[in-house]
């Protein structure tokens, strides 16, 4: 395959991207690979058709393209499926699927932006001077509302509905903080959602991991009687989720069962006190 492919600047602006250099890799990979116009592409003896932006490829190619293991890249293709960044047909395995990457005729269009000269007549007529200040009023209105800035998803034009996987997250933790008395989420806020994709991209949770953890900690009356155990604290270390999906903190013991042996949180916490005897 020849020819060149556009790389925008807003990719910096990408929770993902921005953030993940193996990901920025693994995705320039496949926009490499993508079919620049409708095609057909063989494999096995039949033919695959394919559109514009898409790419049929298999676990196996992505990992001779990237150099990077087989865990790696369904970590990081789910990541990108997460993010909306690219969609996939069927789960990536040995036999190709085929790779859609999304808004790739937004930035991969060939089609020039009209340009006029500074002395050249325009070809459409152009604003007068009132309808230019009524323009400038709306861009105004738009960024200012009573002298405060618009949400910065905005500002960048970027997408502001939540990310309906982080909405579940949202909604068992909700529900646990109802049935235990803990503080509930009011919102999820942009750097919350970051922190969240961080942690589940980079360690390859899913909504299960969480609703297995919410779970464990439900049977634990030490998280729950614990202040520090917050919707907060179960992002702020990645490996804060497998060790209450793993149970260190079940039926009312500690994590380190070294020091707990089975005591009670009471019990425990006498022996804190009593250092450690």
């Amino acid at each position: 395959m020849s020819g060149y492919i556009k790389l925008h600047r807003k990719i910096r602006n990408n929770a993902l991207l921005s953030k993940n250099p193996m990901a920025r890799f693994v995705f320039m990979e496949i926009l490499l690979e993508a079919a620049w116009r409708d095609t057909e592409q063989d494999w096995r003896g039949q033919a695959v058709k394919l559109k514009r932006g898409q790419a049929l490829l298999s676990r196996k190619q992505l990992r001779d393209l990237t150099g990077l293991t087989d865990q790696k890249i369904r970590t990081i293709v789910s990541a990108l499926t997460n993010h909306q960044i690219v969609k996939i047909n069927q789960p990536l395995t040995s036999s190709p699927c085929v790779i859609t990457i999304c808004n790739y005729e937004t930035y991969q269009d060939d089609q020039p932006r009209a340009y006029v000269e500074p002395n050249q007549t325009p070809t459409r007529p152009q604003p007068v001077k009132e309808e230019r200040e009524e323009v400038k009023k709306k861009e105004t209105t738009a960024i200012a509302v009573v002298g405060r800035k618009a949400p910065m998803a905005k500002q960048m034009n970027l997408p502001t509905d939540l990310d309906p996987e982080l909405a579940q997250i949202k909604k068992a933790w909700n529900h646990y903080a109802t049935e235990t008395g803990k503080p509930k989420i009011k919102s999820l806020t942009r750097d919350r959602q970051r922190r969240m994709r961080e942690v589940m991209d980079e360690n390859g949770y899913t909504i299960d991991d969480f609703n297995e953890a919410i779970e464990k900690a439900l049977l634990s009356d030490y998280l729950v009687e614990q202040p520090w155990f917050s919707f907060d604290w179960l992002w702020k270390e990645d490996s804060n989720i497998s060790k209450v999906c793993e149970g260190r903190y079940g039926n009312g013991r500690h994590a380190d069962d070294r020091l707990s042996n089975g005591m009670t949180p009471k019990e425990y916490q006498e022996y804190v006190l009593n250092g450690g005897r």
